[in-house]
């Protein structure tokens, strides 16, 4: 199996689900004057790579850290959303996912 790192970088003003605030990330310490660097970050959790947990849409679901580590790799499929305006389980028409198979969505640029 090969692994592929999926992250985005963050980077100050970065998208973000539609409505919501600006993330901002900004240095707040240099080496020069405090002898380390720090930033501050201030986003809200829809932006740059993250998974839902259960419980943002489900009553009573699960928490990220309730889920085994190991359903969080294996085979997995792509579906191109790019300029959907809603994706529903319309985009599964004519797709066949595998038994356990990690569904990906690409909805913007590569």
């Amino acid at each position: 199996m090969k692994y592929i790192d999926l992250t985005h970088p963050f980077i100050d003003n970065m998208p973000a689900y539609f409505g919501d605030p600006a993330t901002t990330l900004k240095q707040i310490t240099t080496i020069v004057k405090n002898g380390y660097v720090d930033h501050q970050l201030t986003t809200v959790m829809h932006v740059g790579t993250h998974m839902d947990a259960p419980l943002h849409m489900i009553e009573g679901g699960r928490f990220m850290d309730e889920i085994p580590l190991e359903k969080f790799s294996g085979p997995g499929i792509l579906l191109d959303v790019r300029g959907k305006s809603v994706i529903d389980a319309t985009v599964l028409s004519g797709v066949s996912v595998p038994d356990g198979a990690i569904v990906l969505e690409a909805v913007s640029k590569p």
